[in-house]
C-alpha cells in the first residue's frame, strides 16, 4: 500500500487527482494525505483507500504547539512501503519521512519547489522545466501518460444532489469570481459584459465570505438575474460538476470543471498556463507570459469579446 502526500492547495490538490487512475491501474491501493481544509474535494474518490487530513492549516493559523506535536504523534502509526510527495515543500518531504516504513522509498521531483525538501527523498525524480503541473505530478508518481491528460476520465466523484438553483430548462452557468490574488479577479463591469452576452443562461455564482459576496451581488444586480450560493467544499464539488459550463478566475473551484469534464473557460490575469492541458472541455484566456507577479493588476485587460468568442468555440 502506498501513499500520496499532496496537502495544498485546493486547485492543486485537483490537479494531482490525474495520477490516482493510472496508479489504481497498476494495482496501487492509495492513502491520500491531504490539507484538512481541502479533504471533501477527495471524497468518495474511488481510486483512493483512505484520506487522512492534516490540520496544517488550522495548526499554524492557531499556533497550537500541543495540536501540532499531537497531530506528528499520530502521522507516526503509519508506515507505507512507499510515499510520492507531489508537493515538493519542506512540510511533505518531512511528512514523507513521518509516515514512511523504515527502508521504506520515499519520492519526489527534482529540482523541488523547496530543495531542502530533497532531503527527505530517496529518490528523486528529474521534472522537465516545461511540463505544466498535472504533466509534473504524473512523472513524479511514474505515471505520465499525456494522451491521458488530453482525454482523461472524471476524477472527483460526487454525491448527486438536486440544487435549486439548478434549471432544467436552460444552460446553468458558473462564474466562479473568487481568488486569494486580488490581481486575479475580473473587473465587475466585465463579468457583466460575460454575463449579458450568454442569452437565456441561468447564472449561478458561488462565494466564500462578505467581500466575495458582494462582489457577486454587483454582478448580477447588472446582469439582471441569477443565483448567489454560498455551500461546503463537497456540495460545491456536487453543483460544480452538474453545470453545463464554469467560467472562472485561476483559482482553485474552476478547475472541478477541468476535471470532470464540465465545458470550462479559465481566465489567467496576473498568472499564467502552467497547470493543465487544454482538451475538448478546457480552454482559457491569458493575459500575462512568463513570470507571475502579483503586482501587476491587469485584469481589465481581458476583453469579453474574446471570452464570448472562446466560448463558442468550447460549445
Amino acid at each position: 500500500m502506498g501513499a500520496i502526500v499532496k496537502l495544498s492547495s485546493l486547485g492543486d490538490v485537483i490537479h494531482s487527482t490525474i495520477v490516482l487512475p493510472l496508479l489504481a491501474e497498476k494495482g496501487e491501493r492509495l492513502t491520500f494525505f491531504v490539507d484538512q481544509s481541502f479533504s471533501e474535494i477527495l471524497e468518495g474518490n474511488r481510486w483512493v483507500q483512505e484520506v487522512v487530513p492534516v490540520p496544517l492549516r488550522e495548526i499554524k493559523k492557531e499556533r497550537n504547539l500541543r495540536q501540532l506535536l499531537g497531530t506528528i504523534r499520530e502521522l507516526g502509526h503509519y508506515s507505507f512501503e512507499k510515499v510520492v510527495d507531489l508537493q515538493g515543500l519542506i512540510k511533505s518531504g518531512v511528512l514523507s519521512w513521518i509516515i514512511s516504513k523504515k527502508g521504506g522509498k520515499r519520492i519526489g521531483g527534482t529540482p523541488s519547489r523547496e530543495r531542502v525538501a530533497e532531503l527527505f527523498y530517496t529518490r528523486k525524480v528529474p521534472v522537465n522545466p516545461n511540463w505544466v503541473a498535472t504533466e509534473r505530478y504524473m512523472g513524479i508518481a511514474g505515471v505520465y501518460n499525456r494522451e491521458f491528460l488530453i482525454e482523461h476520465p472524471p476524477l472527483l466523484q460526487f454525491e448527486q444532489r438536486n440544487f435549486p438553483e439548478l434549471s432544467k430548462n436552460r444552460p446553468n452557468v458558473a462564474f466562479v469570481i473568487g481568488s486569494t490574488w486580488e490581481c486575479r479577479k475580473l473587473p465587475v463591469e466585465s463579468w457583466v459584459q460575460i454575463g449579458k452576452g450568454l442569452k437565456g443562461a441561468n447564472l449561478i455564482i458561488p462565494y466564500f465570505g462578505e467581500e466575495e459576496k458582494e462582489y457577486g451581488a454587483q454582478i448580477l444586480e447588472k446582469v439582471g438575474e441569477g443565483h448567489l450560493v454560498q455551500y461546503r467544499l463537497g456540495e460545491l464539488k456536487s453543483l460544480l460538476s452538474q453545470v453545463d459550463l464554469i467560467i472562472g478566475h485561476d483559482t482553485g473551484p474552476v478547475f472541478i470543471g477541468w476535471a470532470n469534464n464540465i465545458p470550462n473557460l479559465i481566465l489567467y490575469t496576473c498568472t499564467y498556463r502552467n497547470k493543465i492541458l487544454e482538451n475538448r472541455y478546457c480552454r482559457s484566456v491569458e493575459v500575462q507570459r512568463g513570470q507571475v507577479d502579483r503586482r501587476l493588476f491587469n485584469s481589465h485587460l481581458i476583453d469579453p469579446r474574446i471570452v464570448l468568442k472562446e466560448l463558442e468555440k468550447l460549445l
